[in-house]
């Protein structure tokens, strides 16, 4: 720092001018006098040596080119504070205030110079103890195989099975028992249970025994039971085979049916466990996936007399005991996005039919609907049918009639329920048997709504109509016109009906019709 020093001509006395030295002496005594500035870089502090740097009360005043810095420590010889984080290299303006004056001071702070060289490396230390010898590593592959030796002698010819057979050998994962037809036409195994009469079993009033019994592997400690019977189809250049092929015997008695292709029965279950499905399926996986079941119903014979084909399916729930229910007939959930619940199709006759009451627990969409009833003037030779009424809107309509009183007033009193179920309420009025007006005097409140005719003693013919607002309506609203799906769009629901008979609807597209397989 470079300090000034002003002279000023000055002609006194001697006792005047000790007099003016005095005074000055104690003018300056207390200012602060700074006579070195050390910047610590590592620890981003600065300490600033001097004389007079300790204020008479209160911490002295530190700035850096006029940002003030915070003071940690000083004394009358020593001031230290903290410098800006960011400060960089560079020459600056320090000033130090005691409170009795200042002082200026130019500090410096050095660029800092490029890192030096590494050190040499010092000499290895002594070789520490050897570790515990670690586990053993994975073996390494499997070398090729070897060549196969020479056939072994023809061995002595197998001795035929005794009947009846019965053995027992422990293969582990293997198959225990094994037998293949190298003809390629014939059969491998063929069992025939006891023939009986009289549509009965191998004696007269016993049952028949099963051709071919199987019982599936179990034991203690096994999750799961191994099936009772596996069959795996053939591979065929035009078609697989059937994993299981059965027919039903045929009853000699006119009475009674003949036997199941498959007759199936659920595991039994105690407690709260679930019991077994009498019969489990699931569709091949493709391009166009196997179904789970394919069922074709018995087509009648030539020369039949009642002749009724057999259903595809029949399907009785299982009974309830006590308090619980019964089974449902079927039970069908979709999973997809155009999959249903059921789909049911027909070419000549009704894609459904329902004896009894039906329940939807949702929207019902259709391309029309009516009701069909014996025909009330003829109804052993026709049918009556009547159209359903529709609307954009879901509509509820109320009606009947009243006569109004001597001074032309009445009141139509609706259901409790009126208001809370519908909204948006929509009236007509019609006299009856003479020429009157009639207007609603008063709207509906309180599940009421007022007439009024300019004559005493009019009958009324009087609707009132309101859209449903209860919880399920407003959540479910029916709209009222919908875009097709891009998947859907240039098809139609009735294609015949537009010159494009022959074209496949948007229901068949989602839901193509299964080919009815040849009956064996």
């Amino acid at each position: 720092m470079k300090r000034r020093i002003h002279s000023l001509p000055i002609t006194v006395g001697s006792a005047a001018l000790c007099l003016l030295l005095a005074n000055a002496h104690a003018a300056f005594a207390q200012a602060p006098v700074v006579l070195s500035a050390a910047v610590n870089r590592s620890a981003n502090r600065i300490s600033i040596g001097g004389q007079n740097l300790q204020p008479t009360s209160g911490s002295p005043a530190v700035t850096l080119d006029g940002v003030p810095l915070v003071v940690v420590s000083f004394n009358t010889a020593n001031i230290n504070a903290d410098l800006p984080t960011a400060l960089g290299s560079g020459t600056f303006l320090l000033v130090v205030d005691n409170g009795s004056g200042s002082d200026q001071f130019q500090v410096t702070t050095p660029i800092a110079g490029p890192q030096g060289p590494a050190g040499p490396r010092g000499p290895a230390g002594a070789v520490g103890p050897a570790g515990t010898q670690g586990s053993a590593g994975p073996a390494g592959p499997a070398g090729p195989a070897g060549s196969a030796g020479p056939a072994g002698p023809q061995g002595p010819p197998g001795t035929a099975l005794s009947l009846p057979f019965s053995g027992s050998v422990a293969a582990a994962n293997a198959t225990a028992f094994s037998v293949t037809n190298t003809a390629g036409t014939g059969m491998v195994v063929v069992g025939v249970g006891g023939i009986g009469a009289n549509m009965f079993g191998g004696v007269v009033g016993a049952a028949g025994q099963a051709g071919v019994g199987a019982l599936g592997g179990g034991g203690s400690g096994v999750t799961t039971g191994g099936p009772a019977f596996v069959g795996i189809g053939g591979i065929g250049s035009e078609r697989g085979g059937d994993g299981i092929d059965v027919t039903g015997g045929v009853a000699t008695s006119t009475i009674n049916p003949s036997g199941s292709g498959v007759g199936a029965t659920g595991g039994a279950a105690t407690g709260d466990q679930e019991a077994g499905d009498g019969v489990t399926a699931i569709g091949g996986t493709g391009d166009i996936s196997g179904n789970g079941i394919h069922a074709s119903g018995g087509e009648t014979a030539s020369g039949c007399t009642i002749c009724f084909a057999g259903a595809g399916g029949t399907f009785f729930g299982g009974l309830g005991t006590q308090a619980v229910g019964g089974g449902d007939g079927v039970d069908a959930t979709a999973e997809g996005t155009f999959g249903v619940g059921i789909h049911a199709s027909s070419v000549n006759a009704e894609a459904g039919l329902f004896e009894g009451p039906v329940t939807i627990n949702g929207n019902l969409s259709k391309s029309g609907g009516s009701f069909k009833i014996d025909h009330p003037l003829d109804p052993s030779n026709k049918y009556l049918y009547h159209s359903f009424v529709e609307s954009p809107d879901m509509k509820n309509v109320y009606d009947g009639t009243i006569v109004t009183d001597g001074g032309g007033h009445a009141t139509i009193v609706l259901p409790d329920w009126f208001e809370a179920l519908n909204s948006d309420f929509r009236y007509q009025l019609t006299v009856i048997g003479q020429f009157a007006h009639a207007i609603v005097a008063t709207e509906v409140h309180n599940n009421a709504f007022a007439i009024r005719t300019d004559k005493p003693n009019v009958k009324v013919s009087w609707q009132v109509t309101g859209i449903r607002q209860d919880a399920w309506a407003n959540a479910h609203r029916i709209p009222v016109e919908v875009e097709k799906a891009k998947a859907d769009q240039g098809h139609y629901l009735h294609p015949e009906l537009f010159d494009h008979a022959g074209e496949p609807g948007i229901i068949e597209l989602h839901h193509p019709r299964p080919l009815r397989r040849p009956q064996r």
